[in-house]
């Protein structure tokens, strides 16, 4: 499933963009072990579980350095790409099923994705290197 933008964090976002004081930049990547309702624009915040504080497991902080940016003047697009990696120390085996931004305020969720199959992280440990491709469009 590719990322999408949710809708309570779209507010802030074009805030951001546009430069409004009360714009939101994502601050902080999570991964989550449940959803519910099934992910869609609607979600919110609350509906996702985030991997506990187990196998040293951290979110990861998200900052404007970490992304780089790809104009495409052709489909008059922007592409904006981070790459974020997790090592997990042994312990009980961890299932992730996908990914989440968050703002600022941790009050609103802005992009999230669900991965096309669970990733497992076995009892022994692992890694989960994590690529995000966020595309842009402007009006037409």
């Amino acid at each position: 499933m590719a990322a999408i933008v949710i809708d309570e964090g779209l507010t802030g976002r074009m805030a951001a963009i546009v430069g409004n004081s009360v714009g939101q930049n994502p601050t902080a990547l999570r991964l989550y072990t449940a959803v519910s309702p099934a992910l869609s624009k609607a979600t919110v915040l609350a509906n996702f579980t985030q991997v506990g504080a187990v196998m040293g497991y951290a979110a990861k902080a998200v900052v404007g350095a970490d992304w780089s940016f790809a104009l495409d003047t052709t489909n008059h697009w922007v592409i904006a790409s981070a790459s974020y990696a997790w090592t997990f120390t042994a312990g009980a085996g961890l299932t992730i099923l996908g990914w989440y931004l968050i703002n600022a305020a941790n009050s609103k969720t802005q992009l999230a994705e669900e991965f096309a199959a669970p990733v497992v992280i076995p009892a022994g440990g692992g890694s989960l290197t994590l690529t995000i491709n966020d595309k842009y469009q402007g009006c037409t």
